[in-house]
């Protein structure tokens, strides 16, 4: 019984001495002090502020939170005190005078504490698909919660349980289809007790078709997280410069599939820069590194000695460039300086004698032998011809490059083979030749000589076949020709073969066949044509030629008058007689015999006489005229021309007895034999009746 009551008393006797241990051991003069803190409300990782006064000075002094030292230090000489101690991690909820402090000899009140719930992340911005990391403090003790992302419907991460003091750690990533923007990560556990964070997302790049390639290269790029139906950019190592191109994000901030040609630039690293225009300091980037040069020959084909430019780009900024052809130093070509951002242009190079087919040249960096960029230039068969023009039988050489060593080479005039000579020219290993060919009847113009290898090597050069054709002797109004007058034709380059026919005007006036190289020659005489200009024609049937033939206008001279003579009376039949005229295209004569001088009256015309004289005949005896009114008579000459020449003076002539034409003289003689007969015979008479 006296066991049981003292240890019932035991423990009130063990307090009573302790506090009058406490009370002996207290220095004279204690102090009770008083403290305050910045908030009595907080959540675990929180920094309290805590301060004192009226301590003992310079006395030494602990904050515990339920027993456990959180702070310490030592009062000032006013006995003053400034300190901060961290909320420690324990579950949400109101502690009870969990803050003491302690300071020898001094006395001061416990505090209650409120603890509330607090998240941290890992990361306060990032792009969608990062991974974030929640620490949770201050929430209930074991006890499950969820992680949300803006709205709190689906959480993106699950807590099973929270520990005794309420902490939890989980990890999310950052959903798709969200638009750039700040968003709120909400913790919550199952006693509803909550804690909030921001967390921004920023622009990514997702996917990227290259990341290295040269200049000109299409990149393709595909983006997230820019702002709802927002503006979107494409640079090149720097935003300030006019943007590759421009897009506009989708409602969920996802960038339509977009393609950026590869600026010029010098090789090296780069950096693509996708930026959000909606805020221009976000933008997201990716490294692009000009790994490839490029060079392009421009023209990529033709002959040999086409003079090319090569253009490059993607090279060493600075580089020193040489120039190869098939591998070899490109004779002739000097080398070149890139620019700063990588390019060069190479003028005026010439391409060397090669045979037909692609060649390589080659754009090289001196210093680094591995940067060089190659390209492809075909070279073109091409045929040169000596001369380029003449007639049927003209010998023409002909020059070639560009054509394969291992050909066969061939030759044709138009649809002609051709043959040549050598017979079968040797292509040396350059892809050049010589060789000649004749070239053969055809018509007259353009033609086209065609040269081939039978490896598809085919190069052509164009001739112009002159037909010529001469008439001799040729005539003009200086020199007119002539009826009857002889002209020689003769022709080369006409058709192999043909008929060639001649006309004067729309008159035939011969044919020929030209030989097998298309040369004729042939005569004709002129027909009898007006004077003045005419066309003589020569065709083959495909090629005509036409040439001025001036028949000559010389009137024939005025034919003298032999007999009859001038004032004679002639016997009849009356014959005429004139001098010959001489006219070289032949002279006809038109005798003309008139009753007066105006010849208005004419007795007799013969036309188309072709001799000096005419006889008249029977039937055209002129009749009895008297001496003072007499015949008149002229001749007119006409030239084959159908030149007519002048009458000249006409002369007159009787014909047949007409009294008249008795002279007086003969009249008086008559008259007085007459008298005298007369006389005689009355004499006589009378003398005769009177002797009866």
């Amino acid at each position: 019984m006296r066991l049981k009551i003292f240890l019932r008393t035991l423990p009130i006797m063990l307090i009573t001495a302790l506090l009058g241990i406490g009370a002996l051991a207290a220095p004279v003069g204690a102090a009770a002090g008083t403290w305050t803190i910045s908030t009595a409300t907080a959540a675990p990782g929180s920094i309290i502020t805590a301060a004192g006064s009226g301590f003992t000075a310079n006395n030494p002094y602990t904050i515990k939170w339920s027993g456990t030292v959180v702070a310490s230090g030592n009062a000032t000489v006013s006995g003053t005190f400034s300190t901060s101690f961290t909320v420690p991690s324990v579950a949400r909820g109101v502690y009870t005078d969990v803050l003491t402090i302690e300071s020898v000899g001094d006395t001061a009140t416990a505090k209650s504490f409120t603890v509330t719930s607090a998240i941290t992340l890992s990361v306060l911005s990032g792009p969608i698909g990062a991974s974030v990391t929640v620490n949770g403090y201050g929430f209930a003790a074991s006890q499950a919660a969820n992680v949300y992302f803006g709205a709190l419907t689906t959480p993106v991460a699950q807590v099973p349980t929270t520990d005794a003091n309420g902490y939890f750690f989980a990890s999310f990533l950052v959903p798709t289809q969200s638009p750039r923007a700040a968003y709120t990560i909400t913790a919550r556990d199952a006693s509803l007790n909550q804690a909030t964070a921001t967390f921004s997302i920023i622009p990514r790049i997702t996917t990227i078709s290259a990341e290295a390639g040269g200049v000109g290269d299409s990149v393709t790029i595909n983006g997230d997280g820019f702002t709802a139906l927002g503006s979107v950019s494409f640079f090149f190592d720097s935003d300030t410069t006019t943007a590759l191109t421009t897009v506009t994000a989708n409602a969920s901030g996802i960038l339509p599939t977009t393609t950026i040609t590869i600026p010029t630039a010098a090789r090296g690293v780069h950096t693509i820069i996708v930026r959000d225009n909606t805020a221009t300091a976000i933008s997201t980037t990716k490294l692009y590194t000009i790994n490839v040069s490029k060079i392009t020959v421009s023209p990529n084909s033709g002959q040999v000695g086409t003079s090319v430019t090569i253009s490059g780009n993607g090279f060493t900024s600075g580089g020193v460039i040489d120039f190869e052809f098939d591998g070899a130093a490109f004779t002739g070509v000097t080398s070149i300086t890139a620019a700063a951002n990588g390019t060069f242009t190479k003028t005026a190079v010439i391409i060397p004698t090669t045979s037909a087919g692609a060649h390589t040249i080659t754009a090289r960096v001196t210093s680094d032998t591995t940067v060089f960029a190659n390209a492809t230039f075909t070279v073109n068969s091409r045929i040169v011809i000596t001369p380029t023009e003449g007639t049927a039988g003209t010998t023409v050489t002909i020059t070639g490059s560009g054509f394969s060593p291992a050909g066969v080479l061939s030759f044709t005039y138009d649809a002609t083979p051709l043959a040549s000579s050598p017979a079968t020219p040797v292509i040396q290993a350059n892809g050049t030749f010589s060789a000649q060919v004749v070239i053969p009847g055809a018509a007259a113009g353009t033609h086209t000589i065609y040269a081939a290898d039978g490896l598809g090597n085919v190069a052509t050069a164009s001739f112009i076949s002159r037909i010529t054709a001469t008439l001799t002797p040729l005539t003009n109004t200086a020199e007119p020709g002539y009826v009857g007058q002889e002209i020689t034709a003769t022709g080369t380059g006409f058709m192999p073969n043909s008929t060639i026919t001649v006309r004067l005007g729309n008159s035939p006036m011969g044919s020929i066949t030209a030989n097998a190289t298309g040369t004729f020659s042939i005569k004709f005489k002129i027909d009898a044509i007006p004077a003045g200009a005419h066309v003589i024609t020569i065709s083959d049937g495909t090629t005509t030629m036409q040439f001025d033939y001036i028949m000559e206008g010389n009137a024939p001279a005025a034919p003298t008058l032999v007999t009859p003579a001038r004032d004679t009376k002639a016997e009849q039949p009356v014959v005429f007689d004139w001098n010959d005229v001489s006219d070289p295209s032949g002279v006809t004569y038109t005798l003309e015999v008139a009753l007066d001088s105006s010849f208005t009256k004419l007795a007799l015309k013969k036309d188309g006489l072709t001799s000096s004289s005419y006889t008249m005949t029977e039937a055209e005896k002129l009749e009895t005229v008297p001496k003072k009114a007499p015949y008149y008579w002229r001749v007119i000459a006409k030239d084959g021309a159908g030149n007519v020449g002048a009458a000249g003076s006409a002369f007159t002539f009787t014909v047949g007895f007409s009294l008249e034409d008795i002279p007086m003289w003969a009249w008086i003689t008559g008259g007085f034999f007459v008298v005298v007969i007369v006389g005689g015979l009355l004499y006589y008479f009378t003398r005769r009746r009177s002797m009866y």
